[in-house]
């Protein structure tokens, strides 16, 4: 005889929770850009931690980038094929305004990608997520 004895509808909601539990609500985020990023961007001479944050608007994805440099807002912000793209504006060493392209790819609740200088320099970027946004 079974210790507890469950309805269709208990069946269901014990279920969804497990699943939830189990990390199944972050699992339906890992492939999306949504959300907190813990970043490390690997310059020539140092290695940055950066928060990349992502959520929509009703124009569409929004970006910033909060770094040593202080907290950008980043432009052209596009996903698609599980690529995430947008341009930083930031300024050179010479304080001249220069766009930084980046481009990630998400898998998993991971980014891999790049920001590539006006100049083509790539510098690598790394992260995941530390925090999803529906």
């Amino acid at each position: 005889m079974p210790l507890l004895r469950l309805n269709r509808g208990s069946r269901v909601a014990v279920a969804l929770t497990a699943f939830l539990v189990a990390g199944g609500a972050t699992a339906a985020y890992g492939d999306e850009p949504l959300g907190d990023w813990n970043l490390k961007v690997d310059w020539p001479n140092r290695t940055a931690d950066v928060v990349l944050t992502v959520s929509r608007s009703d124009k569409g994805l929004v970006a910033t980038w909060t770094g040593p440099q202080g907290r950008l807002t980043a432009d052209a912000v596009t996903f698609s094929d599980q690529v995430l793209r947008f341009t930083l504006g930031v300024e050179d060493q010479n304080g001249d305004p220069v766009k930084l392209q980046f481009e990630g790819r998400i898998k998993d609740g991971r980014i891999d990608g790049q920001l590539v200088t006006p100049r083509g320099a790539k510098i690598k970027v790394t992260g995941r997520r530390v925090a999803a946004r529906g």
